[in-house]
Protein backbone atom coordinates (compact mmCIF):
# COMPACT_ATOMS: atom_id res chain seq x y z
CA UNK A 1 0.00 0.00 0.00
CA UNK A 2 2.71 2.56 0.91
CA UNK A 3 5.05 3.46 -2.04
CA UNK A 4 7.56 4.48 0.32
CA UNK A 5 11.68 5.19 0.57
CA UNK A 6 13.84 4.28 3.37
CA UNK A 7 14.19 8.07 4.51
CA UNK A 8 14.40 11.77 3.73
CA UNK A 9 16.82 12.66 1.00
CA UNK A 10 19.96 14.52 1.62
CA UNK A 11 18.14 18.01 0.70
CA UNK A 12 14.60 17.74 0.60
CA UNK A 13 11.58 16.45 2.78
CA UNK A 14 8.83 14.27 1.60
CA UNK A 15 5.70 15.04 3.89
CA UNK A 16 2.19 14.09 3.30
CA UNK A 17 -0.92 15.41 4.83
CA UNK A 18 -4.08 13.87 5.50
CA UNK A 19 -7.17 15.39 5.14
CA UNK A 20 -10.62 15.50 4.84
CA UNK A 21 -12.58 15.84 1.49
CA UNK A 22 -14.53 18.62 2.14
CA UNK A 23 -14.80 22.76 1.90
CA UNK A 24 -11.85 24.48 1.49
CA UNK A 25 -10.62 26.01 4.50
CA UNK A 26 -11.32 22.90 6.86
CA UNK A 27 -8.03 21.53 6.78
CA UNK A 28 -5.10 22.55 8.31
CA UNK A 29 -3.55 25.16 5.50
CA UNK A 30 -0.42 23.55 5.31
CA UNK A 31 1.03 24.93 2.38
CA UNK A 32 1.24 27.77 3.46
CA UNK A 33 3.05 26.64 6.39
CA UNK A 34 5.67 24.58 3.82
CA UNK A 35 6.15 27.03 1.19
CA UNK A 36 9.41 27.91 0.16
CA UNK A 37 11.01 25.66 2.27
CA UNK A 38 13.12 22.21 0.88
CA UNK A 39 9.53 20.35 1.21
CA UNK A 40 7.71 18.05 -1.01
CA UNK A 41 4.25 17.91 -0.42
CA UNK A 42 1.17 15.91 -1.18
CA UNK A 43 -1.97 15.58 0.17
CA UNK A 44 -4.38 12.60 0.53
CA UNK A 45 -7.95 13.16 1.01
CA UNK A 46 -10.14 10.67 2.66
CA UNK A 47 -13.89 11.54 3.08
CA UNK A 48 -16.84 9.19 2.43
CA UNK A 49 -17.17 7.28 -0.60
CA UNK A 50 -13.59 8.50 -1.38
CA UNK A 51 -11.89 4.76 -1.19
CA UNK A 52 -8.11 4.89 0.05
CA UNK A 53 -5.83 4.60 -2.93
CA UNK A 54 -4.13 1.57 -3.25
CA UNK A 55 -0.86 3.44 -3.12
CA UNK A 56 -0.20 5.98 -0.99
CA UNK A 57 2.74 8.13 -1.94
CA UNK A 58 6.21 7.92 -0.82
CA UNK A 59 6.76 10.47 2.28
CA UNK A 60 9.19 10.69 5.36
CA UNK A 61 6.58 12.01 7.70
CA UNK A 62 3.12 12.37 7.52
CA UNK A 63 0.79 15.14 9.10
CA UNK A 64 -3.04 15.04 9.92
CA UNK A 65 -4.57 17.92 8.85
CA UNK A 66 -8.32 16.81 9.62
CA UNK A 67 -10.22 18.75 11.41
CA UNK A 68 -12.07 17.59 14.62
CA UNK A 69 -15.34 18.78 13.33
CA UNK A 70 -17.94 16.97 11.52
CA UNK A 71 -15.92 17.31 8.39
CA UNK A 72 -13.20 15.78 9.66
CA UNK A 73 -14.85 12.86 11.66
CA UNK A 74 -15.01 10.01 8.74
CA UNK A 75 -11.24 10.97 7.60
CA UNK A 76 -10.07 10.94 11.08
CA UNK A 77 -11.56 7.24 11.58
CA UNK A 78 -9.99 5.91 8.85
CA UNK A 79 -6.86 7.63 9.38
CA UNK A 80 -6.65 6.43 12.84
CA UNK A 81 -7.06 2.35 11.68
CA UNK A 82 -4.13 2.93 8.91
CA UNK A 83 -1.92 5.08 11.56
CA UNK A 84 -1.68 1.81 13.41
CA UNK A 85 1.12 0.14 10.88
CA UNK A 86 1.88 3.26 9.47
CA UNK A 87 5.52 2.91 8.39
CA UNK A 88 6.70 6.39 9.13
CA UNK A 89 5.68 9.15 11.98
CA UNK A 90 2.38 10.21 12.23
CA UNK A 91 1.84 13.83 13.64
CA UNK A 92 -1.14 15.36 15.39
CA UNK A 93 -2.70 12.24 15.98
CA UNK A 94 -6.80 11.79 15.67
CA UNK A 95 -7.07 10.63 19.60
CA UNK A 96 -5.40 13.89 20.47
CA UNK A 97 -7.23 16.20 17.73
CA UNK A 98 -10.75 14.87 18.84
CA UNK A 99 -9.71 16.76 22.46
CA UNK A 100 -9.66 20.23 21.35
CA UNK A 101 -13.44 20.26 20.70
CA UNK A 102 -14.26 23.26 23.17
CA UNK A 103 -16.26 21.16 25.87
CA UNK A 104 -13.27 18.53 25.93
CA UNK A 105 -10.81 21.07 26.04
CA UNK A 106 -11.45 23.32 29.21
CA UNK A 107 -11.58 20.08 31.09
CA UNK A 108 -8.34 18.90 29.68
CA UNK A 109 -6.75 22.59 30.49
CA UNK A 110 -8.13 22.66 33.83
CA UNK A 111 -5.74 23.86 37.04
CA UNK A 112 -3.18 25.22 35.06
CA UNK A 113 -1.32 27.79 36.90
CA UNK A 114 -1.79 31.22 35.61
CA UNK A 115 -4.37 29.94 32.68
CA UNK A 116 -8.39 30.62 32.24
CA UNK A 117 -10.63 28.53 30.61
CA UNK A 118 -14.33 29.33 30.62
CA UNK A 119 -16.48 26.19 30.96
CA UNK A 120 -17.79 25.06 27.73
CA UNK A 121 -20.85 22.49 27.61
CA UNK A 122 -22.42 21.21 24.79
CA UNK A 123 -26.63 21.76 24.85
CA UNK A 124 -29.04 21.29 22.96
CA UNK A 125 -31.67 23.83 22.01
CA UNK A 126 -34.25 21.78 24.03
CA UNK A 127 -32.61 22.35 27.79
CA UNK A 128 -31.39 25.74 26.98
CA UNK A 129 -35.03 26.84 26.12
CA UNK A 130 -35.12 25.10 29.90
CA UNK A 131 -33.45 27.75 31.14
CA UNK A 132 -32.07 25.48 34.11
CA UNK A 133 -28.54 26.16 35.55
CA UNK A 134 -27.87 28.87 32.81
CA UNK A 135 -26.01 32.24 34.11
CA UNK A 136 -25.72 35.36 32.21
CA UNK A 137 -23.96 37.07 30.27
CA UNK A 138 -22.76 33.52 28.59
CA UNK A 139 -21.86 33.21 25.27
CA UNK A 140 -23.42 31.00 22.44
CA UNK A 141 -22.28 29.73 19.20
CA UNK A 142 -23.55 26.25 17.20
CA UNK A 143 -21.99 23.24 17.14
CA UNK A 144 -19.12 22.99 14.42
CA UNK A 145 -19.51 26.49 14.17
CA UNK A 146 -16.26 28.57 12.73
CA UNK A 147 -15.42 32.33 12.28
CA UNK A 148 -17.86 33.60 14.56
CA UNK A 149 -20.75 32.14 12.48
CA UNK A 150 -23.46 32.22 15.14
CA UNK A 151 -21.50 33.47 17.66
CA UNK A 152 -23.79 35.83 20.27
CA UNK A 153 -23.30 37.35 23.67
CA UNK A 154 -26.38 36.77 25.48
CA UNK A 155 -27.19 38.93 28.32
CA UNK A 156 -30.51 37.58 29.70
CA UNK A 157 -33.36 35.20 29.06
CA UNK A 158 -35.05 37.38 27.31
CA UNK A 159 -31.86 37.57 24.88
CA UNK A 160 -31.80 33.73 24.74
CA UNK A 161 -35.14 33.35 23.61
CA UNK A 162 -34.57 35.48 20.87
CA UNK A 163 -31.75 34.02 19.86
CA UNK A 164 -33.10 30.88 19.27
CA UNK A 165 -36.28 31.87 17.60
CA UNK A 166 -33.79 32.72 14.90
CA UNK A 167 -31.21 29.75 15.00
CA UNK A 168 -32.24 25.83 13.18
CA UNK A 169 -29.54 24.51 15.25
CA UNK A 170 -30.41 21.87 17.51
CA UNK A 171 -26.54 21.90 19.42
CA UNK A 172 -24.78 24.74 20.82
CA UNK A 173 -21.15 25.32 22.98
CA UNK A 174 -22.55 27.66 25.56
CA UNK A 175 -19.96 29.10 27.91
CA UNK A 176 -19.85 32.38 30.58
CA UNK A 177 -18.72 35.79 29.37
CA UNK A 178 -15.51 36.85 30.43
CA UNK A 179 -14.67 40.79 30.34
CA UNK A 180 -10.94 40.73 28.92
CA UNK A 181 -10.85 44.49 28.16
CA UNK A 182 -7.50 46.34 29.20
CA UNK A 183 -8.03 49.44 31.30
CA UNK A 184 -8.53 51.25 27.95
CA UNK A 185 -11.62 49.18 27.31
CA UNK A 186 -10.14 47.69 24.20
CA UNK A 187 -9.81 44.23 23.74
CA UNK A 188 -6.75 42.05 22.27
CA UNK A 189 -6.99 38.79 21.05
CA UNK A 190 -3.78 36.64 19.98
CA UNK A 191 -3.26 33.97 18.01
CA UNK A 192 -0.36 32.02 18.94
CA UNK A 193 0.94 29.00 17.18
CA UNK A 194 2.42 26.08 19.63
CA UNK A 195 5.24 24.10 17.16
CA UNK A 196 6.60 21.42 19.15
CA UNK A 197 5.80 23.00 22.64
CA UNK A 198 7.51 26.31 21.53
CA UNK A 199 4.88 29.57 21.19
CA UNK A 200 5.11 31.69 17.78
CA UNK A 201 2.92 35.09 17.80
CA UNK A 202 0.91 34.95 14.73
CA UNK A 203 -1.09 38.19 14.74
CA UNK A 204 -2.78 40.23 17.48
CA UNK A 205 -5.89 41.88 17.04
CA UNK A 206 -7.24 44.96 18.94
CA UNK A 207 -10.78 46.10 18.45
CA UNK A 208 -13.62 48.21 21.10
CA UNK A 209 -16.00 45.27 20.64
CA UNK A 210 -15.52 41.71 22.14
CA UNK A 211 -15.91 39.49 19.45
CA UNK A 212 -12.63 40.01 17.84
CA UNK A 213 -11.00 38.55 14.65
CA UNK A 214 -8.11 40.45 12.87
CA UNK A 215 -10.51 41.02 9.77
CA UNK A 216 -12.92 42.69 11.95
CA UNK A 217 -10.71 44.54 14.35
CA UNK A 218 -10.01 47.06 10.90
CA UNK A 219 -5.83 46.79 11.76
CA UNK A 220 -4.98 48.19 8.54
CA UNK A 221 -6.87 51.00 9.50
CA UNK A 222 -5.08 52.01 12.70
CA UNK A 223 -1.08 52.72 12.73
CA UNK A 224 -0.81 52.95 16.62
CA UNK A 225 -2.71 49.71 16.34
CA UNK A 226 -0.11 48.17 14.06
CA UNK A 227 2.39 49.43 16.50
CA UNK A 228 1.21 47.66 19.49
CA UNK A 229 1.47 44.17 17.37
CA UNK A 230 4.82 44.88 15.87
CA UNK A 231 6.09 45.58 19.55
CA UNK A 232 4.00 42.26 20.23
CA UNK A 233 5.39 39.98 17.97
CA UNK A 234 9.18 41.54 17.94
CA UNK A 235 9.36 41.12 21.57
CA UNK A 236 7.65 38.35 22.65
CA UNK A 237 9.86 35.87 23.90
CA UNK A 238 11.03 38.98 26.18
CA UNK A 239 7.46 40.38 26.91
CA UNK A 240 4.43 37.81 25.97
CA UNK A 241 6.05 34.54 26.25
CA UNK A 242 8.12 34.97 28.90
CA UNK A 243 4.65 36.09 31.42
CA UNK A 244 3.09 32.83 30.53
CA UNK A 245 5.98 30.68 29.96
CA UNK A 246 4.23 28.23 32.19
CA UNK A 247 1.11 28.43 31.17
CA UNK A 248 1.88 27.80 27.71
CA UNK A 249 4.33 24.78 28.16
CA UNK A 250 1.55 23.00 30.37
CA UNK A 251 -1.31 24.05 27.60
CA UNK A 252 0.96 21.73 24.57
CA UNK A 253 2.14 18.87 27.50
CA UNK A 254 -1.61 18.11 27.51
CA UNK A 255 -2.91 18.98 24.18
CA UNK A 256 0.02 17.20 22.93
CA UNK A 257 -0.35 17.59 19.42
CA UNK A 258 3.35 18.76 17.68
CA UNK A 259 1.10 21.83 16.21
CA UNK A 260 -1.62 23.75 16.71
CA UNK A 261 -2.95 27.17 17.41
CA UNK A 262 -4.31 29.00 20.14
CA UNK A 263 -6.76 31.95 20.07
CA UNK A 264 -6.50 34.03 23.37
CA UNK A 265 -6.29 37.46 25.39
CA UNK A 266 -5.05 38.34 29.33
CA UNK A 267 -7.52 39.19 31.94
CA UNK A 268 -7.01 42.28 33.62
CA UNK A 269 -4.78 40.43 36.69
CA UNK A 270 -2.74 38.93 33.74
CA UNK A 271 -4.14 35.40 33.43
CA UNK A 272 -3.65 33.95 30.09
CA UNK A 273 -7.09 33.82 28.67
CA UNK A 274 -8.12 30.39 26.27
CA UNK A 275 -10.64 30.94 23.70
CA UNK A 276 -9.95 27.62 21.41
CA UNK A 277 -7.09 25.32 20.37
CA UNK A 278 -7.53 24.51 16.82
CA UNK A 279 -4.88 22.44 13.95
CA UNK A 280 -6.70 24.34 11.29
CA UNK A 281 -6.35 27.70 12.04
CA UNK A 282 -4.87 29.96 9.05
CA UNK A 283 -1.39 31.46 9.30
CA UNK A 284 -0.18 33.06 6.38
CA UNK A 285 1.91 35.33 5.16
CA UNK A 286 -0.34 37.72 2.36
CA UNK A 287 -0.59 40.34 4.55
CA UNK A 288 1.04 43.51 2.42
CA UNK A 289 4.50 44.26 3.39
CA UNK A 290 3.82 48.37 3.44
CA UNK A 291 1.59 47.69 5.73
CA UNK A 292 2.49 45.05 8.08
CA UNK A 293 6.43 45.52 7.63
CA UNK A 294 7.03 43.51 10.94
CA UNK A 295 5.00 40.40 10.11
CA UNK A 296 7.11 38.69 7.39
CA UNK A 297 10.36 37.83 9.60
CA UNK A 298 8.00 36.49 12.28
CA UNK A 299 6.10 34.32 9.52
CA UNK A 300 9.80 33.07 8.05
CA UNK A 301 10.79 31.89 11.79
CA UNK A 302 7.42 30.40 12.44
CA UNK A 303 7.19 28.52 8.80
CA UNK A 304 10.89 27.28 9.55
CA UNK A 305 9.92 26.15 13.26
CA UNK A 306 7.16 23.97 11.36
CA UNK A 307 9.74 22.71 8.88
CA UNK A 308 12.01 21.98 11.40
CA UNK A 309 9.74 20.02 13.88
CA UNK A 310 8.70 18.09 10.73
CA UNK A 311 12.06 17.13 9.69
CA UNK A 312 13.56 16.17 13.06
CA UNK A 313 11.07 14.12 13.70
CA UNK A 314 11.23 12.08 10.39
CA UNK A 315 15.10 11.71 11.42
CA UNK A 316 14.79 10.88 14.91
CA UNK A 317 12.56 7.57 13.73
CA UNK A 318 15.00 7.09 10.67
CA UNK A 319 17.77 6.95 13.19
CA UNK A 320 15.68 4.24 15.70
CA UNK A 321 14.95 2.27 12.54
CA UNK A 322 18.74 1.88 11.53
Amino acid sequence: MFSNGTGPGASSLRVLALAAASDMGANTPIDFLTAGQDIALATLYLGPGVPVPAHIPAHDVAIVVAPSSEDGKHALAVIEKLAENWPVPVLNRPAQIRELERDRLYRNLGGISGLIIPPTLRLTCATLKSGIGLQFPLIIRPLGSHAGFGLAKLNDAPDLRAYLEERREDSFFVSPFTDYSGKDRLFRKYRIAMIDGRPFPVHMAIAEEWKVWYLNADMALNAAHRAEEAKFMQLFDENFGRRHAHALTQLAERVGLEYFLIDCAETIDGSLLIFEADHCAIVHDMDPVNVYPYKPGAMKNLFEAFGGMLRRRSLAAASRAA
